[in-house]
């Protein structure tokens, strides 16, 4: 871990938590562009620029250097008011269809300052019973339907807004611990709770839910491209202000039931040794794995965009942490292209005969962007998928104990 990682997380930690980062460290002669740079691979760029504001003179900022921090300070206020106005846009359109958010602004509520949490589209979880007459909803309003083939969610674009209808959450995964996971889920859009922040009212998961959401799209990404230092925000501040309420008797019981609950102890005690969050007496974990799962967000980055052809290596140790790491990587890049030709023609699960066809054209599709450098996969990212596999494999993914 360099130095500028080290004041990355300790300046998140104050964003974050909204109190002083354990373990001092010096900003004496650090570079704040540098410290920009990372917080930005992170996705969590706008906690950072807060923070360099607040340490300016600890930094050695100029006047001249404030002001321009200040400016880019105010850069995320025109999207959270176009996320802000897509949300409340879908709630117009649901009428009385009950929704939950997912991650987004129901995560950022759990922050000190939940402005600070970067934006993307909005995600939204119905019931799946009402899913044609949602769409039709949707349509009709305006909206255009991508209609593509996806494992979970439906999307839907205007010019101004980009919306996820989920009828299921990401990162469920294969078998029995997939069966038992959807019996959780279900009807679990009518546990909810209202929540106001200062630009948006909206409906998000009770915690048990929330937290159960958190981890699963967690693992879901850090097995595939990877996670930046925002996933890790979302569940240290979830974690640091629910951490005594009683819904965590019966998250931890659903967890080992399908075998979550390593991952949660070592995410749980990694977010308490990095961002200072609170580490409950259920999150001992051995800190080795924590650091090298530290070392492995720091490395990626926030979808593994810091290096492409290390976030590549995903493609072969699990197919989006379906299966955890208990498939051999030639036989997950085998399922990871049966898989991607099921979506993309679906018209094989119906006719059988045709995987014949679209199988090797869908091979041959991603050869291509393999070549033209599409996909960035070399050498080197079998490489990084074996260390980071390596790292993976003891967090003993969807290992129910039964199965152990």
């Amino acid at each position: 871990m360099t130095d500028v990682q080290r004041i990355v997380l300790a300046l998140v930690s104050e964003e974050l938590l909204g109190r002083r980062a354990p373990g001092g460290v010096s900003l004496s002669g650090a570079d704040p562009n540098a410290i920009l740079a990372e917080g930005t691979a992170q996705a969590v760029k706008y906690m950072i620029l807060e923070a360099l504001l607040r340490h300016g003179d600890d930094l050695g900022l100029s006047e001249a250097q404030k002001e321009r921090v200040s400016r880019e300070i105010l850069r995320p206020a025109g999207v959270r008011v176009k996320i802000a106005y897509s949300q409340e846009e879908m709630i117009r359109v649901m009428g009385d269809h009950p929704y939950v958010i997912l991650k987004g602004m129901a995560a950022a509520a759990y922050y000190a300052h939940p402005y600070q949490r970067l934006q993307g589209d909005v995600d939204f979880l119905v019931d799946k019973n009402e899913l044609g007459e949602l769409t039709a909803l949707f349509e009709a309003d305006g909206y255009e339907n991508w209609r593509q083939e996806h494992d979970c969610h439906v999307v839907f674009k205007k010019p101004s807004s980009h919306l996820e209808m989920h009828f299921e959450v990401s990162g469920i995964p294969e078998g029995e611990a997939g069966r038992l996971t959807r019996a959780f889920f279900d009807g679990a859009v009518f546990h909810r709770h209202k929540v106001d922040l200062e630009d948006a009212s909206f409906y998000a998961p009770d915690p048990l839910y929330h937290g159960a959401i958190l981890l699963l799209h967690m693992q879901h990404h850090m097995l595939s491209e990877g996670i930046g230092l925002r996933h890790l925000c979302d569940w240290a501040a979830f974690v640091d202000r629910t951490q005594k309420m009683p819904f965590w008797e019966d998250l931890i019981a659903f967890l080992k039931e399908i075998g979550l609950f390593t991952y949660a102890r070592v995410m749980t005690r990694t977010c308490h040794l990095y961002l200072g969050s609170a580490c409950p007496p259920w999150a001992q974990a051995d800190e080795e794995t924590c650091r090298d799962v530290m070392e492995d967000v720091l490395t990626g980055g926030n979808f593994g965009r810091k290096d492409s052809v290390r976030s590549a290596g995903g493609l072969l140790i699990s197919r989006h942490g379906k299966e955890g790491t208990g498939v051999s990587m030639p036989k997950n890049a085998w399922r990871t292209l049966t898989h991607s030709t099921a979506l993309h023609y679906p018209a094989v699960k119906k006719h059988p005969i045709l995987w014949g066809i679209f199988l090797p054209w869908r091979a041959l599709q991603l050869a291509r962007r393999v070549i033209t450098g599409d996909i960035a996969l070399r050498p080197r990212s079998v490489r990084a998928g074996k260390e980071r596999r390596s790292v993976y494999e003891r967090l003993h993914v969807f290992e129910r104990e039964d199965q152990e």
